[in-house]
Order: C-alpha cells, then structure tokens, then sequence
C-alpha cells in the first residue's frame, strides 16, 4: 500500500524576538588604561633616574668611547673595590647589559648615570664631558674631593646635559665661570662641598634654560653680582644659604624683568653669610626664603654669638 504523505513542516513564528534585558547583554570589551606618565620631582626635591627621552633598553651597545670615559671615571674613584655597584663596571664589558647606575637609549648611547650614594672616593674626571648624550649625571652623596674638571666646561662638552648633580661631596676650588656655557642645563646642584671663591658674574648672561640653583653649605665669599639680574629667565629656585657672603642684595635684583620666575631664595643668615643684610629691592622680600629675616624691608644681618656672662672675678 502507497506511503502516507509526510505532514507539512509547521511555518516559522513572525513573532519578533524580544531585545535582550541589560543583564542579559553582554559586557563590554574593556580596554587597557593607557600607561601613566609620571609627575615631575617637586621643585627642590631629588630628580628621578628615568631620563627622557628613548627608553633605555639591554640590548644596544655602547660606543667604545663612551665605555673607555665610564671606565676612566672607576679609575679614578680610589676605593672601587670596595664599592660593590662599581663591580659591573669591567673591561670588555657593555654599559646597556647591566652596568650599575647606567642607562641607555635604543642608539647605545649612555643618557644616564645616576652614582648618587654609592660611597665612592677620588675624584671626577674630564672623559665624562665625551658623553655628549648624557641628560642626566648624579654623583651627590658620595665623598669625593677635587676640583670639577677643566674639560667640563669645554665647547661641545656634555651639549645635552639637563641635569647635574655634584651636591654633598668634599669638592674644592672656584665654581667653574664656564659651567654656563651649559646652554641645556635646568637643575645645577652643588651644594653641601667645600668650593670657594666668588660668585660667577658671568653666570649671568647664560643659563637661560636654568631652573634651579643651588650653592648652599660651601665657603663662597663676595657680594652677590649685579649682573645676575640681567639673566636666569626660567630660574624659580636659588639657595645660595650657609656660605659666607657679605654686603647686600644689589638693586637690580628688584627692577622690573629680573629673576621674573624666582620663587624661592634662600639666603638663611643663620648660620652662614653673617654679613648680607641691608635693603631688600621690590619684590623680592616674599621670596626670601624663612628663616631669613625680612623686616621693614630690611634683611637682618645675622646675630653674634652673645657674650658670656661675666664670672665670679669680672670686675
């Protein structure tokens, strides 16, 4: 007998689909949070290792000369064997793979040294002024002694320097006039040594990218020069406390179009620079730096010690 017809398929619902409910819909695809980028060092604070620029990588290798100016400088420096980040410092060696306190970028050029605190003794060299990349050379809080190097302030010397920090060593003589011919220059510390002598005029008619200056704790005599007021336009910050200045602050710190950035200048006559007092020009007074002592418009001269009491046989 014939086969029953097969039965026709059901037609498809027309019916629309209901929307998906909010917790029924799918999360959406989160994306990654761009990286942060970090906050500049709070003004006089210590500036961070991480120079600008190209990041610094592991597998470039440095210029042969720039490791001979790295390896001059271990020479120089009278305890090394006893300064255990120096020990990665070795002939033959590369400064991008592992060498302590350096950094460099994708090219092998070194950007960044950064010796602060490592004990070291002996002196600075004049090689390091080759490393004409360098943005950033730290060696404060060590004990070396010396003088800064002649060859720092040659032409060409260290043309992309932006930060130079030789602060609380043992350095001795002038404060190089040269040193402003460090036309990149933005943070210059050399406070807390022992460098004497006057106060560079010359410093200023450069330093035109300089914003910080500091020159506290060292045996630096004279008169603080007129001629400075006619440069330092970015400079916000001057602490040149604890030296042994003497006379006043001239007038032509006051007039109109000088130190248009400061914000802070440090003076503190107590101790150090016993002798500098008298008028205080325009605006200055609210920049000066407490526990200086303005009044009236006036800079208190620093107070002798008092004299002792008279003893029991005084007359």
């Amino acid at each position: 007998s014939p086969s029953p017809s097969p039965s026709p398929s059901p037609s498809p619902s027309l019916e629309p689909t209901p929307s998906p409910t909010v917790a029924d819909a799918p999360a959406p695809t989160e994306r990654p949070a761009p990286p942060l980028t970090p906050p500049p060092p709070p003004s006089g604070g210590a500036t961070t290792n991480t120079p600008t620029g190209q990041p610094p990588t592991a597998g470039a290798t440095a210029n042969p000369a720039e490791v001979d100016a790295l390896l001059a400088q271990k020479a120089a420096v009278t305890n090394a064997d006893s300064v255990n980040q120096l020990d990665s410092w070795v002939e033959g060696g590369n400064p991008c793979s592992g060498w302590s306190g350096v950094t460099c970028d994708q090219g092998g050029n070194i950007i960044n040294l950064a010796l602060t605190n490592f004990g070291m003794e002996g002196s600075l060299v004049g090689d390091l002024s080759k490393l004409t990349n360098l943005a950033t050379l730290m060696v404060g809080q060590n004990r070396l002694s010396g003088n800064i190097p002649g060859a720092w302030t040659d032409q060409g010397a260290f043309s992309s320097l932006t930060d130079l920090d030789v602060s609380a060593n043992q350095l001795t003589g002038d404060l190089p006039s040269g040193l402003s011919d460090l036309s990149g220059l933005q943070t210059l510390r050399m406070g807390t040594n022992n460098f004497s002598g006057s106060l560079p005029a010359g410093w200023g008619s450069g330093f035109g990218s300089l914003q910080q200056l500091l020159l506290e704790g060292n045996q630096l005599d004279g008169e603080l020069p007129s001629d400075w007021s006619s440069g330092f336009g970015s400079l916000q910050r001057l602490d040149v406390s604890g030296n042994e200045l003497t006379g006043s602050i001239p007038t032509s710190w006051g007039d109109d179009g000088s130190f248009t950035n400061l914000a802070d200048l440090g003076l503190v006559l107590k101790p150090g620079n016993d002798e500098l007092c008298g008028d205080v020009p325009g605006g200055l007074a609210s920049k000066i730096a407490p526990p200086t002592a303005v009044a009236n418009g006036q800079l208190d001269c620093g107070a002798t010690a008092p004299a002792p009491a008279p003893g029991p046989d005084a007359e």
